[in-house]
C-alpha cells in the first residue's frame, strides 16, 4: 500500500474510532438523566465527579496538542471527550452533588473550558492565527500547560499514594520556578500538554486494575462495555498514530488499548464474584475480544510497522540512495 493510500486508510480508521470513544460516557449520561427525571438526584452522587474532571482536563490538554498538529480525527475525538465530560459534570452540578465547589469556581472553570475548547477548534481551522490569534493561543496553551503540570501530579498521587498529599504539586511548582529561572520552560506548551495528558490517562487504568484486584466484590458495578469501547477506539487510533509517527499519540493509544481497555477486561475475566463464583466477563466474550485484538494488532498494526521497517531498510540501501 503506497503512502497516499495508507494515509487515507489510517485516517478512515481514526474517524471510525470516534464512534466508540463518543460512547464512553453516554451510558452514564443517560443513567443520570433517568435518575434526575425520576426524582432520584441523590443517586448521581455515586458518580465521582473528580475522575470525570481529571478526564476532561486530559482531553483539553490533548485537544490543544492535536489542534496544533491539525490531526482531524484526533482533534475531533478530544472535542467529543470534552463535550461529553462537560455535559456529565453539568448534570452532577445541577443535581447538587458537586459538594465543596463554589458556584463562582464552577462558572470560571466552565468559561475556561468553553473558551479554551473554542480556541483550540479555531486553531485547528486556522482561525487563531495572526498577531492577536497567535498571542491568545500562546497565552492559553501556556496557562493550560501550567495547570496540567501542576494538577496532574496531585491527581495521580491522590489515586496511587494518597499519603503524599500536596507534595507532588509543591515539587512541580519548585521545578517550574527553577526552569523559569534557568530559561528552560517549554517553547511549545502544547507538546508538554500532550505528555502531561498521557501521564494522566496512563495512571487511571493502573488505579482501576489495582482496585479490581484488591476489591473483586465491587466489580459488578464496572461496565465491561466501557472497556470494550476504550479498547476499540484507541486501537483504531493507534494505526493513525503509527502512520504519522507521533510518539506521544503512539504511547497514549497503545497504553489505552492494551492496559486501559484490555487490561481491565482481563481482570473482569480472571476475577469472580465472591457471592456467585461466576466470572464478571464470560469466557466466550473474553476469548472473542482477545482473538480480535490479536488479529487486529498482527494485521493492521504489525503490517504497518513492517512496512515502516521495509521503507527504512530501502532508504538505507545503496540502491535507495
Amino acid at each position: 500500500m503506497d503512502p497516499a493510500d495508507m494515509d487515507a486508510y489510517t485516517e478512515t480508521l481514526s474517524c471510525i474510532a470516534m464512534a466508540p470513544l463518543a460512547c464512553l460516557t453516554m451510558p452514564q449520561v443517560w443513567k443520570n438523566f433517568i435518575n434526575m427525571t425520576t426524582g432520584d438526584a441523590a443517586a448521581i452522587g455515586a458518580v465521582s465527579w473528580q475522575a470525570y474532571a481529571a478526564g476532561m482536563l486530559g482531553n483539553l490538554l490533548l485537544l490543544s496538542y492535536f489542534a496544533e498538529k491539525r490531526e482531524r480525527a484526533a482533534t475531533g475525538a478530544q472535542v467529543v471527550g470534552v463535550v461529553t465530560s462537560f455535559f456529565l459534570l453539568s448534570q452532577i452540578a445541577w443535581s447538587g452533588n458537586m459538594h465543596n465547589v463554589a458556584p463562582v469556581e464552577m462558572l470560571l472553570t466552565s468559561a475556561f473550558v468553553i473558551g479554551g475548547s473554542s480556541l483550540s477548534v479555531a486553531r485547528y481551522f486556522e482561525y487563531a492565527h495572526g498577531n492577536l490569534g497567535a498571542k491568545a493561543w500562546e497565552l492559553y496553551t501556556a496557562t493550560l500547560g501550567v495547570v496540567g503540570v501542576l494538577t496532574a501530579p496531585t491527581i495521580i498521587s491522590h489515586a496511587l499514594a494518597p499519603g503524599l498529599g500536596w507534595l507532588p504539586t509543591e515539587i512541580m511548582v519548585l521545578a517550574l520556578l527553577l526552569a523559569a529561572r534557568a530559561e528552560k520552560l517549554p517553547e511549545k506548551w502544547s507538546e508538554c500538554s500532550g505528555w502531561t495528558a498521557n501521564v494522566l490517562f496512563m495512571s487511571m487504568p493502573v488505579v482501576q486494575i489495582a482496585q479490581n484486584l484488591q476489591n473483586p466484590e465491587n466489580l459488578q458495578g464496572l461496565s465491561a462495555l466501557t472497556s470494550v469501547f476504550i479498547t476499540m477506539g484507541n486501537a483504531l487510533m493507534l494505526a493513525r498514530a503509527i502512520f504519522v509517527k507521533d510518539f506521544v499519540w503512539i504511547v497514549g493509544s497503545a497504553w489505552a488499548t492494551y492496559v486501559g481497555g484490555f487490561g481491565v477486561l482481563a481482570t473482569l475475566f480472571l476475577l469472580t464474584n465472591p457471592m456467585t463464583s461466576e466470572r464478571y466477563l464470560g469466557e466466550f466474550e473474553f476469548i472473542a475480544i482477545t482473538v480480535t485484538l490479536i488479529l487486529y494488532t498482527a494485521i493492521v498494526i504489525g503490517g504497518q510497522l513492517q512496512a515502516r521497517l521495509a521503507q527504512g531498510a530501502a532508504s538505507e540501501s545503496p540502491d535507495g540512495e
